[in-house]
């Protein structure tokens, strides 16, 4: 039987469900099927059987017939043949075969009795046998016959049954189907107007998402802005004070220079005009008192007397002359009985080298001796830059503070309400002088926090004046903490949530490092007296910038 099939409409049935219902069925008469071909081949054994059983009677009636004519040839010859007799071949042999004759003919006839019962029994058994072959041969055929009619006709019936039921129940299946289809239909339509309004919703509940989203990336986005723009800002504003101080210091060291040539010039200008006028008043003495000793010869020699070999300290001429030269004789002895001192210059140390500067210090002192190296007259050179030096300096400063800043605030270096109190005092620039001051704060002053708002702190410095902190100022300064792994062995630093507050960070009475800023982030100016928060930063670090070609070190800082 073959597969049925149907067309797949829209108002069709449950494919499944007819499809297996269909496939019992189709299996069912394949059953039914099977079972009348096996009746059939049933039948044609039982008549092969039933032919070999008459193949067999006619064998045996074969046999019967053959036996029958052999019985009727000994009997021919008992009734027609003469009986031999053996006078001529002697007495002895005479009687011994007359003896065989007659235990031959009694043999003969006790055979022919034996043949002729087993004759009759044969022909009784094989009468027997047809007759019961026969007779099981029609039982057989009948009962055959008579099963192979009643189940062509059950398997038709049942055929016809199983055809009427599958179409009844097709027909059903299929009318239901449609009823499913035009229900499903129904649901499909007040789902698809359901999804319609979900989708609605949905859609302008995404919607909003989507512009709570965009709000919040947009504003994620202004911050990043923002902190870029700092950034940008904090990385121009460092770059200017770097060229500013590095200007400045070329520009103090050039100062410096012409102010310690210009004294040098100076102080030997000095010395020689005072060595000069000094040289000067003591031939100027000379002169006086040679002339006065030429004049007292020449007065003598008027006189005409002879030149007297002593000097009159009586005479008050005399004896002015005689003062003045022994004045000068003992100024002259003085003079050369004075040590002669030199005032130069005390040697300077760069103030952004002095690890550098103490390095080459230690290396001359242990090449050459400290005494050799401070009074044997050394010029030193090295192949540091002041100007890259300074440089080096500024930018590895503004390194760690950002990369500090980074890290997250550590806290105030204190409150003075902890210190004195709840009631802490109005007079806050004292107590201000009171807290020590953290070590490593450079020029960064010191403030406390006299009130704090919500995008602003005020803040009064050690010197009695006051300034604010802007919240763009400390966005930076999330709470500094640390997250461990379970094992405890490693540990990161991490930071708070972002600061949206001046609350956040500084409360009443904290004290703190501050640095005055004249720029916001994104490059306006600030309002004057303004600041930013400052910690130290608790990192250490160090730069060594190297020439590429020769290798020398032209600025080295930390250590």
């Amino acid at each position: 039987m073959t597969q049925a099939s149907f067309r797949l409409v829209r108002k069709g049935y449950e494919p499944s469900e007819v499809d297996q219902r269909v496939a019992q069925l189709s299996a069912s008469i394949q059953q039914l099927q099977s079972d009348l071909a096996r009746a059939h081949d049933d039948n044609a054994v039982q008549a092969v059987e039933n032919t070999k059983l008459r193949q067999a009677n006619s064998d045996l009636a074969g046999r019967i017939e053959m036996l029958e004519q052999a019985v009727q040839e000994v009997r021919d010859e008992r009734d027609n043949g003469v009986p031999p007799t053996f006078a001529n071949l002697g007495g002895r042999i005479g009687q011994m075969l007359t003896l065989a004759q007659e235990e031959a003919d009694e043999l003969r006839s006790t055979a022919q009795a034996e043949a002729e019962k087993l004759t009759a029994d044969t022909k009784q058994q094989a009468a027997d046998a047809l007759a019961a072959a026969q007779q099981e041969a029609g039982e057989l055929r009948s009962r055959a016959e008579a099963d192979a009619a009643r189940t062509i006709e059950d398997a038709k019936q049942q055929a016809d049954h199983l055809r009427e039921s599958a179409d009844g129940e097709a027909t059903a299946r299929l009318e239901e189907a449609e009823a499913v289809y035009e229900a499903q239909r129904a649901q499909a339509a007040a789902a698809a107007a359901d999804f319609e309004q979900t989708l609605a919703e949905r859609r302008a509940e995404a919607m909003n998402e989507l512009n709570s989203a965009l709000e919040k990336k947009t504003t994620e986005v202004e911050f990043a802005t923002d902190k870029l723009n700092q950034a940008r800002a904090e990385a121009a504003r460092v770059t200017s004070d770097a060229r500013e101080q590095a200007e400045q210091i070329v520009r103090d060291a050039q100062n410096q220079a012409n102010t310690l040539l210009t004294e040098a010039k100076q102080r030997a200008e000095g010395i020689r005009q005072n060595s000069e006028r000094e040289l000067a008043a003591a031939t100027a003495r000379r002169d006086s008192i040679t002339a006065q000793l030429s004049n007292v010869r020449q007065m003598l020699g008027t006189l005409g007397g002879p030149q007297q070999a002593f000097i009159d300290p009586t005479n008050p001429r005399t004896a002015q002359d005689w003062a003045a030269k022994q004045e000068a004789a003992e100024q002259a002895a003085a003079a050369k009985r004075e040590p002669l001192n030199l005032h130069l210059p005390k040697p300077r140390v760069h103030p952004n080298a002095e690890y550098f500067v103490e390095e080459v210090r230690r290396s001359l002192v242990s090449r050459y001796g400290k005494a050799k190296l401070e009074r044997g007259g050394y010029t030193v050179r090295t192949s540091l830059d002041p100007k890259l030096q300074g440089y080096a300096k500024i930018a590895l400063q503004r390194g760690l503070v950002a990369f500090d800043r980074r890290h997250g605030y550590r806290g105030p270096v204190a409150n003075l309400t902890n210190l004195v109190g709840r009631g802490w005092p109005k007079d806050w620039q004292a107590s201000l002088e009171k807290v020590k001051a953290p070590a490593g704060r450079g020029k960064w002053p010191m403030a406390v926090v006299l009130e704090v708002e919500a995008r602003k702190a005020v803040i009064g410095l050690e010197d009695g004046s006051k300034g604010e902190i802007p919240l763009s100022e400390l966005v930076w300064a999330r709470k500094q903490g640390k997250v461990r792994y379970p094992s405890g062995i490693n540990a990161l630093m991490a930071v708070g949530p972002w600061i949206g507050k001046a609350s956040q960070v500084l409360s009443t009475g904290d004290v703190i490092l501050v640095e005055r800023v004249t720029k916001t982030p994104r490059g306006k100016t600030y309002p004057a007296d303004t600041y930013t928060l400052r910690q130290v930063p608790n990192v250490s670090g160090a730069l060594v910038a190297l020439d590429p070609h020769t290798g020398r070190v032209k600025a080295m800082v930390g250590g």
